[in-house]
């Protein structure tokens, strides 16, 4: 047998056994359904362990390191579902940039939402998305063709119409929640000339999800933890259905979190009054093991107190999310921080350490003590 045929048969064999393990993890037996959970549900962040933000480093890889990946990837997350629904939580949240799913008009990409769509009705759960037209305190990515000149500007509004309706089409019955953020009012503290320019985009987005599924509920998305001024929450809260957002208490900047746990009523209640009489949906929440202010003993009390933050609030509060199921790798945490704004070396550090340990289980899967409290007082919840 010739050489080129010896390579040819393994490159066959390799894709073959890659496409045999994908197809393992999506037709594997799902979790059984998840009880009807009254307010609050719970929803897990999965994210995979190690992943590529970059597009020109992906690009740089073989195509064995791709396919590799990729199979790892789609390991992770279907693993990480059915984890997420057998321990109580109901919602799968998935974020992504609009460029990820139209790289120019009418260019669209939808097979890794559709995998997420997929994978989460599986497990009988709920997607909860959200589009990164803003990421925190940046401009997210846009598809090549659109030259940014303001979120109020007619051609950028429809453009942006048009693909959501598109995206609310493709997956109405299946998406429950459709978020507008990511941590807007981070980006709007240092451009506040652009703000209602935002809210015009935002309000003709939400006419036109709703034209094609009235009962997707909306909102903006913001971070608490991020307002300068905490009273500005209340412009976000009086639009959309639900007020989503993330509140990080552990936060690595000491002005922005709370000196003890045994604060994390009192946190939460200050947020609840600030966005009174909305309905709020905690997007992300969660506390670092090895972030400076972190470790595994806070963590674990402060899971402890968020269920009864929840048991407390629940009249208003839609769902509650921990972020993240797993630890991610320090060097997929680089790349989430490069992608913002650039902080001093220290800080830059601190914001690594702590977006790489905020996970139940670590990155090889080790249950922290933190997820045995997630489990006893999921099971308590409908009480």
């Amino acid at each position: 047998m010739k050489k080129y045929q010896i390579v040819l048969i393994s490159i066959i064999i390799i894709i073959l056994i890659s496409f045999l393990t994908i197809f393992a993890y999506l037709f594997g037996v799902p979790a059984k359904p998840v009880d009807k959970i009254e307010n609050p549900k719970l929803a897990l962040l999965v994210l995979p362990t190690n992943f590529i933000t970059s597009e020109k480093a992906f690009n740089n890889l073989s195509f064995f390191e791709k396919i590799k990946m990729m199979t790892r990837i789609i390991r992770e997350l279907n693993k990480g579902f059915k984890f997420a629904a057998e321990n109580k939580a109901s919602i799968i949240p998935w974020m992504t940039e609009w460029k990820e799913l139209e790289r120019s008009e009418n260019n669209y990409n939808w097979f890794v939402l559709d995998l997420i769509n997929y994978m989460a009705k599986r497990q009988h759960m709920e997607l909860a998305f959200e589009l990164n037209l803003i990421n925190t305190n940046v401009l997210a990515n846009y598809p090549d063709d659109i030259d940014f000149k303001g979120f109020d500007n007619p051609v950028f509004i429809e453009r942006a119409k048009k693909f959501v309706k598109e995206l609310t089409k493709r997956y109405k019955g299946d998406l429950k929640y459709f978020w507008i953020g990511n941590e807007v009012n981070h980006y709007f503290q240092k451009h506040p000339e652009q703000l209602n320019g935002f809210f015009v985009l935002y309000d003709e987005l939400e006419k036109e999800i709703k034209s094609v599924d009235p009962n997707i509920t909306t909102g903006i998305y913001v971070a608490y933890h991020l307002f300068e001024d905490k009273d500005m929450i209340k412009t976000f809260a009086e639009r959309g259905d639900v007020l989503a957002l993330s509140a990080y208490p552990d936060a690595f900047s000491p002005q922005e979190r709370i000196q003890n746990i045994s604060q994390t009523m009192d946190y939460f209640d200050k947020i609840m009054q600030k966005t009174y009489p909305a309905k709020i949906a905690v997007t992300e929440t969660g506390w670092s093991t090895r972030g400076k202010y972190g470790s595994t003993e806070k963590q674990a009390r402060y899971v402890k107190e968020i269920f009864k933050v929840m048991k407390k609030h629940k009249s208003r509060l839609e769902y509650f999310t921990w972020s993240t199921l797993y630890d991610v790798s320090e060097e997929s945490a680089k790349e989430i921080a490069d992608s913002l704004n650039k902080l001093d070396p220290e800080k830059h550090k601190e914001h690594i350490d702590w977006l790489s340990s905020t996970g139940l289980l670590t990155a090889d899967y080790k249950e922290k003590p933190a997820f045995e409290i997630w489990r006893q007082e999921a099971g308590k919840i409908e009480d």
